[in-house]
């Protein structure tokens, strides 16, 4: 069977399903809250700009983005007072873009403390230039 045959024999659905139509990325970030349940009431809000190099400094220069974000969870644990860290997709993939090796020096975000006593955090708007 040649390929012109397998082609006329697949049919092609032009509408997309229901499960294949799925929000961009872009617009699940503009709400800025996909983290926090709709029952939880926000306490506190601040905004810190976390100096990431600190983790890797005098330490070996790989796995960096893995010990970024683990410095991050431990610094919005000890400033918010709370065991319970949640980080939003965008500031993860804000400090993976580069690779393992090369996370950014610094990150500016906005932390959220619910009544749940979880801190969730998420990418502060303006604060974080990207390298053209």
């Amino acid at each position: 069977m040649s390929e012109e045959e397998r082609l006329d024999k697949v049919e092609v659905s032009e509408e997309p399903t229901e499960e294949a139509v799925e929000e961009p990325i872009e617009e699940r970030v503009e709400l800025g809250r996909e983290l926090i349940p709709e029952d939880v009431t926000i306490r506190l809000e601040r905004v810190y700009i976390v100096p990431l190099w600190r983790s890797w400094v005098r330490k070996r220069g790989i796995r960096r983005a893995k010990k970024a974000v683990n410095y991050l969870r431990r610094f919005i644990s000890r400033h918010m007072k709370t065991p319970d860290v949640k980080i939003s997709e965008e500031v993860n993939r804000y400090i993976w873009r580069n690779g393992i090796r090369n996370p950014p020096r610094r990150v500016k975000v906005r932390v959220l403390l619910g009544d749940d006593q979880v801190a969730y955090v998420f990418l502060e708007k303006g604060g974080n230039e990207v390298d053209a």
